[in-house]
C-alpha cells in the first residue's frame, strides 16, 4: 500500500537548484529545531529547583512498586494507585505500564533527588518537541510554518503543568510515542515497506502511557482527507484506503483496550455525583472554548478554574450561549480555510480529536472538569492553525517577504511565551505555591481551598491553615478533605473535642477512610483512651484487610505502651510471616519492634529470628529511613550469644 502526499513546497526552496534542496531542507531543520531547544531550556531552566508535588508524593516519594525492583511485575500489572494496597479492585482508571516504567527506572537513575525527575521531563518534552517538526515535514508542511508551530509549541505555557511536574510526564510520553508511530505511518503511506510495524508499534507504546490516544484510529482514518492535494475535493479522497489502514490501528486500540478491562475490572469509573450524558453535553461548548482560550490567551494558569457542569438549573448566556455563539463564529471560518491549506486539515484534526476524551466531563471531579495538561497533545494542531494563519496573512501583507515576517512574528510570540513560561514555573516549586496560585485561579473552589489549607499545615503555618480551612469548609461543608484536614489540624494543636468530631463525622460517612482512622485513634491515645484507639484499628483491619499488617502494628504498639507486652507480642507473632514478606518500610519496623519484644521478655532466639527478618527486608527494601536502625540491629546481632 503507498501514497503520495502533495508537496507545498516554500517559495525560497523551489527556487533553489535542485540539487541543494535537500542541504537547504536540512539546515532550515538544524536551524528551527536549535532556536526551539534553546527556547524551552531557557524557559523551563527555573523548573529544575522545584520539589516533588501534589501527587508525587504518592505516585513517588511513597510508591513502593516503583522502588522496588521485585515489585516490578506487579507494578506494570495494576493500576497506577496500586501502591494503596491491594484491596480487590483498581483504585483508579488509570492502567499506564510504561508510565509506571518511567518512575521505576527514574526512581533507580536518581532516587528521590528531584533535580533528576525534572531534567528527565524536561528532555522528554524536548524530545517531543523535535518529533513534531519532523512528523509537519512529513506531512510537507511549508517549512516556515512548522517553524512557527514549533517554537510556539515548545514554550507554550499551558504545558508547564506537564512538564515542570514530575507526575506530569505521561503526556510527553504519550505525545513522543504517538507523533513517531504518526511519521512511520505517513513513511508507509508514502513508500510502502516494512513502516506499517513500527508505527503500530509505537502506537501500542503510546498507549501504554497514556490512554488518551485510542481516538488515533479516527486521526488515521482523516489523514486522506486532511493531506488531499490543493483544491483536491471530497470525491477525490480514497475513503476505502482510508478505512484499512485506520482498521490496522483499531486492531491494536481494541487489544490495549482488552488487556487494560482485565486489570482494571471496568471500561470507567465515574466520581460521586457525575453528571449525566445531558450535563456533559450541555457543557461540551464551554469546556471547548476554554481550552481555545488558553490556547491564545494562556494567562492566568492555575490548578483550579471556576468551570463548572452545565444543567437546566444553572445553564445561562455565559456558560452555554456565548461559547455556542463563539464556537459557531470559529466553526464558519475554519470551513473557510479548510480548502486552502492541508496545515488547517491536520491542525484540526489533531486538534479535536485529541481533545475528545478531555470533553467528557462526567469523569472528572466536580471542580476539576479542566486541566492545563490535557491540552497538550491537542495544543500542537491548534497552533498549527495559527501559524498557518499568521503566515497567510503575511503572504497577502508582505508578499514576497512572508517567510521573514512569518519568522520575526514568531520569534516575538515565542520569546513572549517564553517569558511567561519561566514566570509560571514557579507555581510547581512547591505545594503551598500550587495550591496558593488554585485558590487565586478559582476562588470559589472548596477542593482548591481545602488542598491550600492542608499545604499550609503540613509547611507548619497553623493559623493560615486553620483559616483557610475554614473558609474551605464556608463553600462546601460536606467536602470530606476538608474536614479531615481540620480534624489533622485540631489534633496538632490538642484540641480533641474538635478533632474527635471533624473526623468522626468522615468515618461516619466513609468508614473504610484510612488517615482520618489513623488521626482519630492518635487524638484518642493523646487523651489516654488507648482501648478506644485499640478498638478503632481492630475495626479498621476488618474493614481494610489489605492494611491487616499495618493496623496490627498500631494495635502492638498501642498494647505495649499500656504495659501488656504479651498481647503485643501475640499481635505482631500474628502477622511475622507476612511482616517477613513485606517491603513497606512501616510494615518491616513491625519486625524491628516485635524483636524488641522478644529481647525484652528474655526470648533471645525469637528475637534473633524477628531482627535477622528485619535486616533481610530493610536490606532488600532499600528504605533510606530503615538504614540506621538496620545498622544498629546487625551491631546487637554480633552481640548476642549464639544459638544452639
Amino acid at each position: 500500500m503507498t501514497g503520495h502526499l502533495g508537496e507545498i513546497p516554500d517559495p525560497a526552496l523551489v527556487s533553489a537548484p535542485s540539487h541543494s534542496r535537500q542541504l537547504v531542507e536540512r539546515r532550515w531543520g538544524v536551524f528551527a529545531l536549535s532556536v526551539a531547544c534553546l527556547l524551552t531550556i531557557a524557559a523551563y531552566s527555573n523548573s529544575l529547583r522545584g520539589e516533588f508535588v501534589y501527587d508525587d508524593q504518592f505516585e513517588i516519594v511513597k510508591n513502593p512498586l516503583i522502588q522496588q525492583p521485585s515489585l516490578f511485575l506487579k507494578a506494570i500489572t495494576s493500576d497506577v494507585w496500586a501502591f494503596k494496597g491491594d484491596r480487590g479492585q483498581a483504585w483508579s482508571n488509570y492502567w499506564r505500564p510504561l508510565f509506571v516504567t518511567w518512575m521505576a527506572a527514574n526512581y533507580q537513575v536518581f532516587g528521590l533527588k528531584v533535580i533528576g525527575w525534572h531534567v528527565a521531563n524536561l528532555a522528554a518534552h524536548l524530545a517531543v518537541v523535535v518529533l513534531l517538526y519532523f512528523m509537519l515535514k512529513e506531512l510537507r508542511i511549508r517549512p516556515v510554518v512548522r517553524l512557527m508551530t514549533v517554537w510556539l509549541f515548545a514554550v507554550h505555557p499551558t504545558l508547564v503543568e506537564s512538564v515542570a511536574w514530575a507526575s506530569g510526564i505521561p503526556n510527553m510520553l504519550m505525545s513522543g510515542f504517538i507523533f513517531g508511530s504518526y511519521i512511520c505511518y505517513l513513511r508507509w503511506r508514502r513508500l510502502g515497506g516494512v513502516w506499517v510495524i513500527p508505527a503500530l508499534g509505537l502506537y501500542a507504546m503510546s498507549l501504554l502511557s497514556k490512554e488518551g490516544m485510542v481516538v488515533y484510529p479516527a486521526i488515521i482514518f482523516l489523514t486522506e482527507w486532511a493531506t488531499m492535494p490543493r483544491g483536491g475535493s471530497r470525491a477525490r479522497v480514497n475513503w476505502g484506503r482510508a478505512a484499512r489502514h485506520a482498521a490496522l490501528f483499531a486492531m491494536v486500540m481494541i487489544a490495549f483496550v482488552a488487556v487494560r478491562y482485565s486489570i482494571l475490572g471496568t471500561m470507567r469509573r465515574l466520581p460521586p455525583g457525575a453528571p449525566g450524558w445531558a450535563g456533559a453535553l450541555a457543557t461540551v461548548p464551554s469546556v471547548l472554548c476554554f481550552y481555545l482560550q488558553k490556547t491564545i490567551w494562556p494567562y492566568p494558569l492555575g490548578m483550579a478554574y471556576g468551570l463548572r457542569v452545565v444543567s437546566s438549573e444553572n445553564m445561562n448566556w455565559v456558560n452555554f450561549w456565548a461559547p455556542v455563539v463563539a464556537l459557531a463564529v470559529m466553526a464558519r471560518g475554519v470551513l473557510y480555510v479548510l480548502p486552502k491549506d492541508r496545515a488547517y486539515r491536520v491542525g484540526l484534526i489533531w486538534f479535536l480529536i485529541s481533545i475528545l476524551l478531555a470533553l467528557d466531563v462526567r469523569v472528572f471531579l466536580p471542580e476539576k472538569i479542566v486541566n492545563d495538561r490535557y491540552l497538550y497533545l491537542p495544543l500542537c494542531g491548534a497552533i498549527l492553525i495559527i501559524a498557518q494563519l499568521i503566515y497567510d496573512a503575511m503572504r497577502r501583507i508582505g508578499k514576497g517577504s512572508a517567510r521573514g515576517l512569518g519568522m520575526t512574528i514568531a520569534g516575538v510570540l515565542a520569546a513572549g511565551l517564553a517569558v511567561l513560561t519561566y514566570q509560571q514555573n514557579p507555581t510547581w516549586a512547591n505545594e503551598v505555591a500550587l495550591w496558593e496560585q488554585a485558590v487565586k485561579t478559582d476562588p470559589t473552589s472548596a477542593h482548591a481551598s481545602a488542598q491550600y489549607g492542608e499545604a499550609l499545615r503540613q509547611a507548619g503555618k497553623l493559623s493560615q491553615a486553620r483559616s483557610e480551612l475554614e473558609r474551605s469548609l464556608a463553600l462546601n461543608p460536606d467536602l470530606w478533605t476538608s474536614n479531615l484536614a481540620l480534624g489533622m489540624l485540631a489534633v496538632a494543636e490538642k484540641r480533641f473535642i474538635e478533632a474527635e468530631r471533624l473526623l468522626r463525622r468522615i468515618l461516619t460517612a466513609l468508614p473504610k477512610e484510612n488517615v482520618a482512622r489513623e488521626n482519630l485513634a492518635s487524638c484518642l491515645q493523646q487523651q489516654g483512651r488507648v482501648s478506644e484507639a485499640i478498638v478503632l484499628f481492630d475495626e479498621g483491619r476488618k474493614l481494610l484487610p489489605y492494611l491487616n499488617e499495618t493496623y496490627t502494628i498500631n494495635i502492638a504498639v498501642l498494647e505495649r505502651n499500656r504495659g501488656n507486652a504479651d498481647e503485643a507480642i501475640r499481635e505482631l507473632a500474628s502477622i511475622e510471616e507476612q511482616m517477613g514478606g513485606s517491603l513497606d518500610p512501616a510494615v518491616i519496623r513491625g519486625l524491628f519492634f516485635l524483636g524488641e519484644l522478644y529481647r525484652e521478655a528474655g526470648m533471645t532466639a525469637q528475637a534473633s529470628r524477628a531482627y535477622t527478618a528485619f535486616v533481610r527486608q530493610a536490606r532488600e527494601s532499600k528504605s533510606t529511613e530503615l538504614e540506621q536502625i538496620c545498622d544498629a540491629v546487625e551491631a546487637a546481632l554480633r552481640d548476642m550469644p549464639a544459638q544452639p
